[in-house]
């Protein structure tokens, strides 16, 4: 039983903690229209110097020359298209779809999975 507590407390514990950093770091929220719905974002649309906005997330190289320093994440560039290439998979109606299942669902569990399958070979 303590160990099914514990892998359940494992599983929620991350969600948790980035829910309560997300709620606490934004005071402000923005209105964005997706798919004709008025939805809250905790970033704006539109492009900013001092921070990233979901511009960034459209160009990544413009984000790269203005919000990174000290970094060369060149060489990861290739992995991060590729990870927004499959999202895209079925068409853009498809990216937020594909956004929750791969990067709210799947990651976390393989994380977990092996997460787990560390703690259990000690």
């Amino acid at each position: 039983m303590k160990k099914a507590i514990f892998i359940i407390s494992i599983l929620i514990l991350p969600y948790v903690i980035m829910l309560c950093i997300n709620e606490s770091v934004y005071n402000t929220s923005y209105v964005k229209t997706i798919f004709g719905y008025n939805v809250k974002t905790h970033n704006p649309h539109s492009f900013n110097k001092d921070k990233c906005t979901w511009s960034c997330h459209h160009n990544t190289s413009l984000c790269e020359k203005h919000h990174i320093k000290h970094q060369d994440i060149k060489s990861i560039d290739f992995i991060y298209d590729g990870i927004i290439n499959l999202l895209y998979t079925g068409g853009s109606k498809f990216y937020a779809i594909n956004n929750i299942i791969f990067l709210v669902f799947l990651w976390p569990v393989w994380m977990l999975y092996m997460f787990i399958r560390v703690c259990l070979s000690f």
